[in-house]
């Protein structure tokens, strides 16, 4: 059971500022009519670089929700790739735990679920532990604790909410590694020059390009 996660909310921060980008587009900071295509291009291409087919992480801190079904435990199967079990009660704990898609978690907010009532419950953070250390996150009950049942036959009935954000919120804390900044360079280079669809020329992607550059932070783990 692979848990879906939402975005809630959007970073604060871009990876590039506009003034960045013109200079790289060789466009004169006075000329202003395209800088709303520019933005865009911007969130573009840091959206494209945090998708499944680059980063499969995200650049900057940004609220985000995970949904499950139902809490894992030990009988109905895992989240944890089956090979990666070891010590003690290993197997209970690597199944009972919940990992959270779209690294890097640096807090968790709630783990609420329906009750068999139909009610919305939070469980108590004291009887869970957030391994924010891991990629992916890990929520794995207390040895003295199991997940509580939720609603039966209840689609997303678990919601955990947590904060996600590999180099910092951008603002106060910017860590974002120059390759990456190179490899959006690169996207809306190719983009602004190219704002067709289609072309007759079919393009190559060029040596050191956009996946050579974000291949060493590329979040691979759920690809069992």
């Amino acid at each position: 059971m692979f848990p879906v996660c939402k975005e809630l909310t959007a970073p604060a921060a871009e990876p590039l500022t506009l003034d960045k980008a013109k200079k790289h587009l060789v466009v004169d900071s006075d000329f202003t009519d395209d800088d709303d295509t520019i933005k865009d291009l911007i969130i573009a291409a840091r959206e494209y670089l945090e998708g499944p087919d680059c980063l499969n992480r995200a650049i900057y801190e940004r609220s985000m929700a995970c949904y499950l079904d139902f809490f894992p435990y030990w009988h109905e199967g895992t989240t944890v790739n089956p090979n990666d079990r070891h010590c003690m009660n290993g197997r209970y704990w690597h199944q009972a735990a919940i990992l959270l898609p779209f690294p890097k978690v640096v807090a968790v907010g709630s783990v609420s679920y329906v009750d068999l009532n139909g009610d919305t419950q939070t469980v108590d953070a004291a009887r869970y532990t957030a391994d924010m250390e891991s990629e992916p996150a890990r929520l794995v009950p207390k040895s003295d604790y199991y997940w509580p049942y939720a609603q039966n036959y209840d689609p997303n009935s678990i919601t955990v909410k947590y904060t996600s954000g590999t180099w910092g919120d951008g603002v106060e804390v910017d860590k974002c590694p120059a390759s990456i900044r190179q490899a959006m360079r690169l996207l809306i280079g190719h983009w602004y020059n190219h704002r067709d669809a289609t072309e007759y020329t079919v393009p190559h992607e060029i040596e050191l390009g956009v996946k050579a550059l974000c291949g060493r932070y590329a979040f691979d783990s759920f690809r069992c």
